[in-house]
């Protein structure tokens, strides 16, 4: 984002004489500018210069002045964020902030939907705290009171991971009316307050910008593609499907060459090819699917380096990569990634 440095107060000190910014200047423009993600358009358009320039990777490029305002008409929905790479460059009265924005533990809390099918999961708003909730989707189950109890513990495991290994909810959220139970009450930790239309933990905001301690490498990296393909209902309907769900599961182990598939299937390399044919396949046609589409989930969902992501698909020098799925997708994973940049932002 470019901002106008006339709308705070300038000091006469020999940085900004210079035309730098003092370590002050800095940190009141990263306020702002997480502000800006923070809080609903018009609170952020009343700290935001009226000239004030932001370039969305994609869509729709450079806005200026009202144009931002009018593509961004809902709030973002986050309530902190984590800014990273951050840079500052000033010239003359205007300071260019570039950033990577992200949210880890969001991350983490979108794959919750994943554990099942017809589950979700939300942050609600509770003030000065947020409510992380878990729909099952099973409500009507005999024992779903039991469930219940065991998502809480399944949610303070999943902030732990970002928070650390003591950290407690500010309470806790059970659906049904309030009962005794002090073995309940000792394994939680918190206390409860019963009678929620969903079983859901308190968080801090400032828990959300937690970064992930122990990151997965771009080859073993979990995305939500898979996570998908994982609660799928239906089986593989011909080899061609098999071959890829066989690479999905590959993947991590670094080898996804025709001789790998095949041994995973039971077959030989040849019985493998032919019954391949016979569905008008080629191995080959399938991997490179299978790793133009990998590249592009890691370029959207992580912040894999292209480097990075070409060694894990195999590829032993990276243009290779760059080459591909440029012939795939029509622009450089560069370009993918700008385009992609602003929805993960969203």
């Amino acid at each position: 984002m470019t901002v106008s440095t006339k709308t705070a107060r300038a000091p006469a000190h020999a940085a900004h004489r210079t035309g730098t910014l003092s370590p002050v200047e800095r940190d009141v423009l990263w306020d702002i500018e997480e502000h800006f993600w923070t809080s609903d358009a018009d609170n952020a358009r009343a700290t935001t210069a009226t000239n004030a320039v932001m370039i969305f990777p994609y869509p729709p490029g450079i806005l200026q002045g009202d144009q931002i305002w009018t593509h961004l008409r809902q709030r973002t929905g986050w309530r902190s964020v984590v800014m990273a790479e951050r840079r500052v460059t000033r010239s003359g009265d205007l300071a260019i902030l570039t950033y990577r924005v992200s949210a880890a533990l969001v991350r983490g809390i979108r794959a919750l939907g994943f554990l099942q099918s017809g589950s979700s999961a939300e942050l609600r708003d509770d003030g000065d705290f947020l409510i992380l909730q878990f729909r099952s989707g099973i409500g009507s189950v005999v024992g779903a009171r039991h469930i219940d109890e065991g998502t809480v513990v399944l949610l303070i495991d999943l902030v732990r991971h970002y928070a650390g290994p003591d950290w407690l909810p500010k309470c806790i959220e059970l659906p049904g009316t309030a009962r005794s139970d002090a073995t309940l009450d000792a394994s939680l930790g918190a206390a409860i307050r019963w009678g929620a239309s969903l079983p859901g933990i308190a968080i801090r905001g400032d828990v959300l910008r937690a970064l992930n301690p122990s990151p997965r490498d771009a080859r073993t990296a979990p995305v939500y593609r898979d996570l998908r393909a994982m609660v799928r209902s239906r089986p593989p309907s011909s080899l061609a499907e098999f071959v890829r769900d066989t690479l999905s599961i590959l993947a991590p182990t670094g080898d996804v060459s025709e001789e790998a598939v095949a041994k995973w299937l039971g077959l030989g390399r040849r019985t493998l090819q032919r019954h391949l044919a016979s569905e008008g396949c080629r191995f080959r046609d399938i991997l490179v699917a299978f790793q133009m589409e990998r590249a592009a989930t890691l370029l959207e969902e992580t912040d894999h380096s292209v480097e990075e992501i070409a060694a894990a698909l195999g590829y032993s020098e990276v243009n290779s990569l760059r080459r591909a799925f440029r012939k795939w997708t029509g622009v450089t994973p560069t370009e993918y990634c700008a385009r992609h940049a602003a929805i993960r932002s969203a």
